[in-house]
């Protein structure tokens, strides 16, 4: 299986009454990709109020590169900021996930969401929030500074 996810496109969504979110069909295909495509890790950023989902695979190279981080305080620190704030979430058969209580109110997640594709992790974001970025195009105009030496 690959880990050279190409997750894109938004999608505005509703958690239903339990905190499930079913996962758009493009996505879940995208997924199929993984070794383990029912297996995902929720990472919620409470300063950006956003959740990030990491297919198995790229939480793999997340956890990896921790190993690169000097050993010192600050590693561990790091460590357990990532890996205490993280959640192991399942996509049922229906192809749905369980967002925690914990980590949808660290996010700031209600009930209307926008699911990102973000090349290779998929972003949950309030959809206000979403659709205020799309409104500035911080989604579709980069600094040309950042998009020198892409192949597009």
């Amino acid at each position: 299986m690959s880990d050279r996810f190409s997750f894109m496109s938004k999608y505005p969504h509703v958690l239903d009454d339990k905190g499930r979110l079913a996962l758009p069909g493009k996505l879940r295909d995208e997924l199929a990709k993984s070794a383990r495509p029912e297996e995902l890790v929720a990472l919620p950023n409470a300063e950006k109020g956003m959740v990030a989902l990491y297919p198995y695979e790229r939480w793999q190279k997340v956890e990896a590169s921790f190993h690169r981080i000097e050993d010192s305080d600050q590693r561990e620190i790091t460590i357990r900021h990532f890996q205490g704030n993280s959640e192991r979430i399942t996509l049922d058969k229906a192809g749905r996930l369980l967002l925690p209580q914990r980590v949808r109110e660290m996010a700031g997640l209600e009930r209307e969401v926008a699911v990102i594709g973000a090349l290779y992790k998929i972003e949950i974001w309030p959809r206000q929030v979403g659709d205020e970025f799309a409104a500035r195009q911080e989604f579709t105009k980069p600094d040309p500074s950042t998009i020198r030496g892409l192949d597009l």
